[in-house]
């Protein structure tokens, strides 16, 4: 039989990637990011990240990922965030711009694959 997994985001948005935007709705707290455009009304995931979303988005305003659109949710913790960042990841790895798994703190494994921090 045939699963088929459910590719979910489960973020706020999709939001321009501009400066006004993120000043109005983000604040400096700890979560996770998605940049992507939209495509026949969808959001299309390119690149997946963590860390203080108003700092890591306003870095993505000018960078070589280059993307109109972002979701993005808060964590609680680090451990929450990275484990979300994981799933985004994996789920739509086939896609993402960025190749490289993602930076778990050392020692810890990834829930997904067996990716170890180092």
């Amino acid at each position: 039989m045939l699963v088929l997994k459910l590719r979910m985001l489960n973020m706020k948005g999709p939001y321009d990637l501009d400066l006004e935007t993120i000043d109005s709705i983000l604040e400096n707290r700890l979560g996770n990011y998605v940049l992507g455009f939209i495509k026949n009304g969808s959001f299309v995931p390119k690149y997946v990240g963590r860390g203080d979303v108003y700092d890591r988005l306003y870095v993505h305003l000018d960078d070589e990922y280059n993307q109109p659109s972002f979701k993005f949710s808060y964590a609680e913790n680090e451990t929450e965030a990275c484990k979300k960042e994981c799933n985004n990841y994996h789920d739509f790895t086939n896609q993402l711009m960025n190749k490289e798994h993602p930076k778990l703190p050392k020692g810890k494994k990834c829930p997904y694959c067996s990716h170890i921090g180092t």
